[in-house]
């Protein structure tokens, strides 16, 4: 309970609850308690190292330290002091234990089949509107066979304009001087 300049002791209330008991509350609390020394200053890895070793954790186990106000505290050389009547809570859980995992395959699947749906709607809609409608694909090749010659008004415009421009050189002076 006390610290010598060197090494911290803290006592420990360990919860197994990686080995799936239904009461962890229930189990006799002279049983879990646990003393370890830590020297003071250590790194997360060799605390959480010499933890394990004194509560007899296996090394898959992920380790959650709780102060008696029920809150998670780092595991590291820097812990304060604790007693025996208001140990540290460490709980030793599987990975994911405390994550419920989402079926997401199903919804995803749904989520397809909706759009699916969606687009052979839209596509069976088109269909029809263009098989009541003949001169639709008609008026849309026109359309765009209008758009092609304007454009290509444009380009031959823009061609002659750089064929002029090519064709004009610097003679070194203005023709009239400037009045400035």
């Amino acid at each position: 309970m006390s610290s010598t300049g060197q090494t911290i002791t803290i006592w420990l209330d360990v919860r197994r609850h990686y080995l799936g008991l239904e009461n962890v509350n229930q189990i006799d609390v002279e049983d879990d308690l646990r003393c370890v020394e830590l020297p003071y200053g250590c790194s997360t890895v060799e605390a959480q190292e010499l933890i394990r070793d004194a509560c007899n954790l296996p090394s898959t186990v992920i380790l959650q330290l709780r102060n008696h106000r029920n809150s998670l505290i780092a595991i590291n050389g820097r812990l304060t002091i604790t007693s025996k009547y208001q140990p540290y809570i460490l709980e030793a859980v599987r990975p994911y234990q405390n994550v419920k995992a989402k079926r997401r395959a199903n919804k995803d699947q749904k989520r397809i089949d909706i759009f699916k749906k969606i687009l052979n709607s839209y596509k069976i809609r088109l269909q029809t509107v263009e098989d009541k409608l003949p001169s639709c694909q008609e008026r849309r090749n026109q359309k765009l066979l209008m758009e092609l010659l304007e454009i290509d008004k444009q380009l031959n415009f823009l061609q002659k304009r750089f064929q002029d421009a090519d064709r004009t050189t610097w003679s070194g002076m203005f023709k009239k001087t400037p009045l400035w």
